[in-house]
């Protein structure tokens, strides 16, 4: 994974939702902040990274879990450890604003993927080092993009408002979980058992990669996602083709002619039902998408793809239906 060691991109992001405009705006005090303190910064997120992150090793989770509730005291944030046995903490923040009528709750998490050292590039997956790529600075280390940078980020964002002296007019909630890359399966719990802390006016999402047209954005809505289990039955052992061909059932090719017939060669779900009360988009949403940056076709440059599925449709389109 990599960062754009320019951290102004989601800094600016937060401070904006969550500030009340100054002399100064926010996203002009990222900016000035980051560039004031670039290589500061660089070693401070470096130090965030090098600390192991997979769920293999718990109790490296525990030190990123610890470290970041020592980060949001140091920011004079009141802050806990939210934990279930057996699961990894989750990080908790909060910092209630007198007289604010809403409040923001951002997510993110510290844990990163599964990763082989010996198929790192360059070195050790946990020693961050920082190279040019199409002439900018980024970061390289597990977890630098997914999804560290966003945790970083919004310290850096409480850090750039104090030193440009804007006010903050919305209350503040950070939860940070530590097995994001596992599935979740602690979330709904943690976030039940913890209702009268984590509850807001909105959730933001931190975590994705940058649009790939390095522009600003904010998606509402995410994607959820169903899992289901699947058994086919076929002989009790291996029978050879050439005596069993075309007469007993293959597995395998039962759940490929399943798979195959889910969707069309558009991309299109065929299951009956599949998109029964699926809302069609507002014509609000269809404005918004004819303003944001189109990158279909650097992204099928980039993936080396011949075509694309949806008919021409465009991406940011598309990933408003289930698939």
């Amino acid at each position: 994974m990599n960062s754009r060691s320019t951290f102004s991109y989601l800094g600016a992001f937060l401070l904006a939702l969550a500030t009340a405009i100054a002399a100064q705006t926010p996203s002009e005090a990222a900016r000035e902040y980051t560039t004031a303190h670039r290589a500061e910064l660089v070693q401070r997120f470096s130090e965030l990274l090098s600390i192991p992150n997979v769920a293999a090793d718990p109790a490296n989770l525990k030190r990123n879990a610890d470290l970041l509730v020592a980060k949001l005291r140091e920011r004079g944030v009141d802050s806990r450890l939210l934990s279930l046995p057996g699961a990894p903490s989750f990080v908790f923040g909060q910092i209630d604003v007198p007289g604010a009528k809403h409040t923001i709750v951002f997510y993110a998490h510290y844990d990163g993927q599964p990763v082989t050292p010996s198929e790192w590039d360059g070195g050790s997956p946990f020693t961050p080092v920082v190279r040019e790529v199409n002439r900018e600075q980024r970061i390289y280390a597990r977890s630098a993009g997914d999804d560290k940078a966003a945790i970083f980020a919004q310290l850096v964002a409480l850090d750039a408002l104090k030193a440009a002296g804007i006010p903050l007019r919305a209350n503040l909630r950070f939860v940070w979980e530590g097995e994001e890359e596992a599935g979740s399966p602690h979330l709904e719990q943690i976030l039940n058992a913890n209702r009268d802390l984590v509850h807001g006016d909105v959730w933001l999402v931190c975590d994705g990669p940058v649009d790939q047209s390095g522009q600003q954005t904010v998606v509402f809505g995410a994607r959820g996602d169903v899992h289901l289990e699947i058994t086919v039955y076929g002989p009790h052992r291996g029978l050879h083709s050439g005596h069993y061909g075309n007469w007993a059932p293959n597995p395998a090719m039962m759940l490929a002619q399943l798979l195959a017939g889910m969707k069309d060669e558009d991309g299109h779900v065929l299951v009956p039902h599949f998109y029964d009360g699926i809302e069609p988009l507002s014509s609000t949403e269809k404005e918004a998408l004819a303003r944001a940056p189109v990158n279909d076709r650097m992204l099928m440059n980039a993936f080396w793809l011949g075509r694309a599925e949806g008919g021409g449709t465009h991406l940011l389109e598309l990933i408003n239906q289930p698939c």
